[in-house]
């Protein structure tokens, strides 16, 4: 069978943040002028802005038209030409209940290889009653009975708890500017499983 790896959406295969900065940022605040200067997710306390007004902003970025039309990260869209075939691919990301929808068309849109399955974490927002769902990643994973090969996410914090729940997958921090691994971001088809080969 295929080693099975489960990807983050969310400023892994979707480069949402960049994305929204691009478009949104500026018009909300001035004080990050750059998307390397988001030291932080969220960045809503470096920016001056409110959490509510950010979530809000983002949430409705992530339903518009101008999103579905953002490419895959090149650097995977690279990886996956060569590599792709060889691995399962499940997506497993956190987002609002109300982002779900654009989430799978913009996949079914971009990501190029058959897809074992997708799986969510709702992200809370205000007034949303979420009881019933899974509150973790990591929960997810022992939940559905998921052993993955290989996890990645941009997430620190999640990349940490899979890392010490999930039975021996392999975890990828995936480089972003508010985790470690953003010192990587020029090598990253060679932190994916097999490198560029």
């Amino acid at each position: 069978m295929k080693p099975l790896i489960v990807w983050d959406f969310d400023d892994v295969l979707f480069p949402l943040t960049e994305a929204w900065f691009t478009v949104c940022g500026p018009k909300i605040q001035s004080r990050i002028t750059h998307f390397h200067q988001i030291t932080e997710n969220p960045p809503h306390l470096i920016m001056g802005i409110s959490l509510e007004y950010y979530h809000e902003s983002l949430d409705n970025f992530r339903n518009s038209e101008e999103a579905q039309l953002i490419q895959l990260n090149p650097n995977i869209s690279d990886w996956l030409r060569v590599n792709g075939a060889a691995y399962q691919h499940f997506i497993l990301t956190a987002r609002p209940l109300n982002t779900i929808k654009a989430a799978q068309c913009w996949l079914g849109n971009n990501f190029s290889e058959p897809l074992a399955g997708f799986g969510f974490v709702p992200a809370g927002r205000t007034g949303q009653e979420l009881s019933g769902y899974y509150r973790s990643k990591q929960d997810y994973l022992m939940g559905e009975g998921m052993l993955p090969n290989y996890f990645i996410d941009d997430n620190a914090t999640t990349i940490n708890a899979v890392a010490k729940g999930s039975h021996g997958a392999v975890t990828i921090l995936f480089p972003a500017p508010w985790n470690r691994a953003w010192s990587d971001k020029e090598n990253i088809q060679a932190l994916l499983p097999g490198g560029l080969k």
